[in-house]
């Protein structure tokens, strides 16, 4: 599903993936490609898969290449030529990685190890500067629901482990992130209601501030970002129902969300690209 993000307006349909995905799928993208590394597949099974799309033109996924493992619940950020995707659970659901892979946008083929995380978590929201990228852990086990509030970060261009950045200003089972090249904003959950998002300010360290409040409470939320607002769509609500409702904040001054539209179904912990966000120069 699309949006232009400068405006408002209902999702609309651009395509598919090369397979199904149930859920747990991170994104990333360049100002041509968006890349896709798959999660949960039809069958209930963790996959390597990685698509991409090429944003000017509408139509289906075409095969990247593979990560360096099977998993789901991985995070992922890009500048304009590196996608990396981050962490993830294995199919024992509770044998969360520290396994960080990048990719070129600019051609296809599988993953190369970039380096290690500092704590094994999965399912959360991630943002990148041009040089930077920001990621906050999710589950440090999948099976118990177990939450962190580790903020963590990597410098894009080269390879190495990840060093900590602060905390989020609660644990995070799973929402999602998005930023332009100053702010990272974050909407964490901890399976309780919960509407505050976090904000950090990418080229320096610390903790979460808060920055404003969602309409409505979502965990499991997809994130994407222009260099002027952050989107957030979809997700489930406290009953765990899915929702299609799509929100945004204007990124450079803090308050509350507003309504942008609705997507063309609702999804849950779905992955998300643009072709404009924070790790594009502008």
């Amino acid at each position: 599903q699309r949006i232009t993000i400068p405006t408002t307006g209902n999702a609309v349909d651009t395509g598919d993936l090369t397979s199904v995905q149930i859920f747990n799928d991170s994104g990333g993208g360049s100002t041509t490609r968006g890349i896709q590394a798959h999660g949960t597949n039809g069958s209930f099974q963790r996959n390597d898969i990685v698509d991409y799309t090429t944003f000017a033109s509408t139509g289906n996924a075409t095969d990247f290449g593979n990560l360096s493992n099977s998993r789901n619940n991985n995070n992922g950020f890009s500048n304009n030529v590196r996608f990396l995707s981050i962490g993830g659970a294995t199919g024992d659901f509770d044998s969360n990685l520290n396994y960080m892979d990048y990719f070129t946008i600019a051609s296809t083929g599988n993953a190369t190890d970039f380096g290690d995380t500092n704590a094994k978590a999965a399912g959360s929201g991630a943002g990148a500067s041009t040089t930077r990228g920001i990621y906050a852990n999710g589950m440090s086990s999948v099976a118990s629901g177990t939450a962190t509030n580790v903020v963590e970060y990597v410098t894009i261009a080269n390879t190495g482990n990840a060093s900590d950045f602060g905390d989020l200003q609660k644990n995070n089972v799973g929402g999602g992130g998005a930023s332009n090249s100053v702010k990272f904003l974050v909407l964490p959950s901890d399976g309780s209601n919960n509407f505050t998002v976090d904000q950090f300010t990418i080229a320096s360290t610390g903790n979460g501030t808060d920055f404003g409040d969602m309409v409505t409470t979502r965990q499991y939320a997809t994130a994407g970002a222009s260099s002027l607002r952050v989107v957030f769509a979809g997700g489930e609500n406290t009953s765990s129902v899915s929702s299609n409702v799509i929100q945004y904040f204007t990124i450079a001054s803090a308050g509350n969300s507003t309504d942008f539209g609705n997507l063309n179904q609702a999804v849950k912990a779905a992955g998300s690209n643009a072709n404009a966000h924070g790790g594009i120069p502008a």
